[in-house]
């Protein structure tokens, strides 16, 4: 197997790549400092094919690099998964942020079409106590925990944890 390095955009010596994802033909990079008081990454990266708005720049365009994604600036992400050709991000606020193919409605907004840049996701029966604890994407859908409560940041893992409910289990999809 070959390694190649891949150049990351204007990173400080205090910020560290906190987690990757890799989907059918793109990736994802969250970037951030370990044990910031907010937690979570403060950047979102995606490179590779930008089919269906997979990156989330909203256009379909080929990034060979790591490029931000603009749109989720505002956010401190926690976890991020790509899958075939769609990707999502979980902050630090409970949101869950969706984008790219969604002819299968695996973007979870009621929807079943393709979304260029992130939109919000539902929470099972759209209850508002309900909050994402853990996501992931698979080839055409998107699975995650929900669970209650406030969240608790943990420095030391820079994450946020959560009681968890292993019965509220399924993210809004179609077949």
């Amino acid at each position: 197997m070959d390694f190649i390095d891949v150049p990351l955009p204007d990173m400080s010596k205090q910020e560290k790549i906190l987690a990757v994802s890799a989907g059918a033909y793109h990736c994802g990079a969250l970037v951030g400092i370990v044990g910031h008081e907010r937690g979570g990454a403060e950047r979102i990266l995606t490179w590779g094919e930008g089919v269906h708005g997979a990156l989330g720049h909203n256009d379909e365009l080929r990034r060979e690099h790591p490029t931000r994604v603009d749109a989720l600036e505002h956010c401190h992400a926690v976890q991020l998964s790509m899958g075939h050709e769609f990707s999502a991000c979980l902050t630090t606020d409970d949101r869950l942020y969706m984008w790219g193919k969604g002819n299968n409605g695996q973007l979870g907004n009621g929807y079943y079409v393709d979304s260029l840049e992130p939109a919000l996701a539902k929470t099972p029966g759209n209850n508002p106590d309900i909050h994402w604890v853990s996501i992931s994407c698979g080839e055409d859908h998107c699975v995650g925990i929900t669970g209650d409560g406030p969240p608790q940041f943990d420095p030391n893992e820079n994450t946020f944890v959560r009681e968890r409910h292993a019965k509220d289990t399924a993210l809004p999809t179609h077949h």
